[in-house]
């Protein structure tokens, strides 16, 4: 047996993690000092571990299976659309597919909602509206953009992330800008792709800030003007309101994907905001939105 000692194993928890070595300690031993220090302390564990759950084990090696379906499927959907297949527009069949792309003819609102635009008689009676919005659009120039600046933000972080993540912003995000338009625009009817997208742009920053690449940043800047410029002088289909409270519903959770901060705090704390944000969008807006404003709403 050989009488060297061996050297302490170096980034140990205690060394990367100070305070959760402390808050682990303090637990098995049970001794607090307050309530107030045994509910920082459980929070701490707790939401560390629920944080190191969810971030990213490995980083850029993941199929963007997810975008890629996605933007199959609106394009799909347009097309058919376009093609007139439901037998709502005046002409049908591929040939009129083109029309539509050339002529910049626009759907109305009644096509729209046939296809599962989101209109709040129909969806206090149909509640996947809540999603289906997502992947109808009014004019091929509304398709370009979203499909443009989705193509940029949405793919290059699923490669970097994975699907289930960014599905799951992206959806969060999704329902909840569509409850929120329900809540704030009841007898409009929207659609469109925006919703998710800037669900997804707070995830997207965070890891442009950390991995800046000066051409990648001016492209998401220009295309976001785009987006954006494309929705304010589009057709009514189209709603900031969607834009603003899909970014701020997707914020959260988007943080709980990111790399750790190196604040211990703002770790175990994350986990705690992403489950109010989830909390509001699967408990509180439903609520409100379904059992209050939707069946007090007559829509012209």
């Amino acid at each position: 047996m050989s009488d060297v000692e061996t050297p302490p194993e170096s980034n140990t928890v205690a060394e990367r993690r100070p305070r959760m070595a402390r808050a682990l300690a303090k637990m098995e031993s049970r001794r607090y000092s307050s309530w107030k220090d045994r509910a920082t302390t459980e929070l701490m564990v707790v939401g560390t571990h629920t944080f190191d759950t969810f971030t990213p084990k490995q980083y850029g090696d993941h199929a963007a299976i997810f975008s890629l379906s996605v933007a199959a499927l609106i394009c799909l959907s347009y097309c058919y659309m376009a093609g007139g297949f439901l037998g709502a527009t005046d002409s049908h069949g591929p040939s009129s597919i083109s029309g539509y792309f050339l002529d910049k003819r626009t759907f109305d609102a009644a096509y729209l909602r046939q296809w599962g635009g989101l209109f709040g008689p129909d969806t206090r009676r149909q509640a996947y509206r809540l999603v289906t919005y997502a992947f109808v659009h009014q004019t091929a120039v509304h398709v370009a953009g979203n499909l443009l600046v989705f193509g940029l933000v949405s793919f290059s972080l699923e490669r970097r992330f994975g699907q289930s993540r960014v599905a799951a912003v992206w959806l969060i995000s999704t329902v909840g800008s569509g409850l929120c338009v329900s809540l704030g625009r009841p007898c409009a009817t929207v659609v469109g792709l925006s919703g998710g997208i800037f669900g997804l742009l707070g995830l997207f920053i965070a890891d442009l800030v950390e991995h800046f690449r000066i051409v990648r940043a001016v492209a998401f800047v220009a295309l976001v003007a785009f987006e954006i410029a494309g929705s304010l002088t589009a057709p009514n289909a189209t709603s900031f309101l969607a834009h603003a409270t899909g970014f701020a519903l997707g914020l959260a959770p988007s943080f709980l994907v990111l790399p750790h901060s190196g604040n211990e705090y703002l770790n175990a704390v994350i986990p705690v905001l992403a489950a109010l944000d989830f909390l509001v969008v699967a408990v509180v807006l439903p609520v409100i939105v379904f059992h209050n404003k939707l069946p007090a709403i007559t829509c012209n």
